[in-house]
């Protein structure tokens, strides 16, 4: 994997933000979902109502039959004002960002650039692994993840915990569902970090020796 720019942290907690209070906001009040999607150069909205809203590069982004509206971000407030939202998290969580509609939101491309194709990373090796399972880039953790099976399968671009991305599993039952401690390395199951991987292959390798061991589990102590 390409090394990380010096300006990745503060972007992805900046896009993090924009994703938790205003993008998700946005589909939120028109269609009552949350769910977000990573694109080729940023992060977006699905479809909904024949429009969709988000940030390309550094540009926010809103696409309707009427063409693109862009923008440049800066503040909750103005995204929100360009969008036609009012900034806030929907009431189904307790936001984990800054929720300061006033606060400057800095954003790097090369930043960007840099969180969209590890999101790319992330989806190929979930459609690899799970291919017919729904991919949801979810804003108030920012991770893109699927559940399968119970399991929840996943990326994310870093946080509290992490400071650079990694992949994660999280199994159904116990975090550490057969006792290898090496493997399940976290409080809530086992995680890959950006610096163990070299490409999709080693994603992918991660993602399935998960899946085997949990499904070489007994269901009763899986469950």
């Amino acid at each position: 994997m390409d090394p990380l720019p010096t300006s990745f942290a503060s972007t992805r907690v900046a896009v993090h933000t924009l994703a938790e209070h205003v993008l998700c906001a946005v589909r939120y009040a028109a269609v009552g979902r949350i769910g977000l999607s990573p694109v080729g150069d940023g992060i977006a909205t699905p479809p909904f109502d024949g429009r969709v809203v988000g940030l390309r590069g550094v540009e926010l982004v809103d696409t309707s039959r009427h063409g693109d509206r862009r923008s440049t971000l800066s503040t909750l407030r103005s995204a929100g004002a360009f969008f036609g939202v009012v900034p806030g998290a929907p009431p189904l969580w307790t936001p984990s960002t800054n929720g300061d509609p006033d606060a400057t939101l800095d954003v790097e491309f090369s930043a960007v650039a840099a969180l969209a194709a590890w999101f790319a990373l992330v989806s190929t090796a979930l459609a690899t692994v799970h291919r017919s399972a729904s991919q949801t880039l979810w804003p108030e953790h920012f991770d893109l993840a699927v559940t399968v099976a119970g399991a929840t399968y996943g990326g994310s671009p870093g946080d509290t915990t992490h400071s650079e991305p990694y992949l994660y599993i999280t199994p159904p039952g116990d975090p550490v569902p057969d006792g290898d401690r090496q493997f399940w390395n976290e409080p809530f199951g086992a995680s890959l970090s950006y610096d163990r991987i070299t490409g999709a292959a080693d994603a992918v390798g991660f993602l399935t020796e998960a899946m085997a061991r949990m499904a070489a589990i007994p269901t009763e102590v899986g469950s």
